[in-house]
């Protein structure tokens, strides 16, 4: 509602895995590694990470001992209307 969307994440997690039982090792991994925002994704275990691109190595690296797969994406800042325009 007022634009903290890195703090809602992070709490939604600590929330998710308590309630469910989950574990949030890859988002205190994350967290410690230097990234802005971590933690579980709707009820886990995927878990979403935000991160400065120049910090994003480390924390890949730092999450490498984990088991589970990295998805790297980026964010598509692009209003819709600019999008289709582009395609055609």
């Amino acid at each position: 509602q007022d634009g903290r969307l890195f703090e809602a994440l992070e709490m939604n997690s600590k929330a998710y895995a308590s309630v469910l039982g989950l574990s949030e090792e890859a988002a205190a991994v994350a967290r410690e590694s230097g990234a802005l925002a971590a933690g579980i994704t709707g009820t886990g275990p995927a878990t979403a990470i935000v991160c400065k691109r120049g910090e994003c190595a480390n924390i890949k690296k730092a999450l490498s001992r984990l088991e589970g797969t990295i998805l790297d994406a980026r964010i598509n800042d692009t209003n819709a209307r600019e999008v289709v325009p582009r395609l055609l």
